[in-house]
């Protein structure tokens, strides 16, 4: 009688580490986008624009810093405005719709 070596860790291990390359490589995609969509005054947001994947899940975010003091807040003001002065800039949102068909490419090969 023939063993059979159960190999099922190593297949998930080795389907994850395709599905998170596909997915560092859709968010890379996005970021780019981004980077070229949103407004520039200092650099300092376009230049935190960055992908982070983890467990199948890829997040493209944007964490601008002032003199070492972390400003998500920024990032998202820049994005949807503030009540009044300051008007809506979009960047994410274009670049993960303009990104779409990329992103299906991506995930089809």
């Amino acid at each position: 009688m023939a063993i059979v070596a159960d190999h099922t860790v190593q297949l998930i291990n080795e389907i994850d580490r395709k599905i998170n390359q596909k997915l560092n490589q859709a968010g890379e995609v996005i970021a780019t986008r981004a980077r070229q969509f949103v407004p520039k005054k200092t650099g300092a947001l376009k230049e935190s624009i960055h992908v982070e994947v983890e467990e199948n899940v890829a997040i493209v975010m944007a964490d601008a810093s002032i003199i070492g003091k972390p400003m998500k807040s920024y990032a998202y003001y820049v994005e949807v405005g503030t009540s009044i002065p300051t008007p809506a800039q979009p960047y994410m949102r274009p670049a993960l719709e303009s990104s779409i068909n990329d992103i299906e490419r991506i995930f089809s090969q």
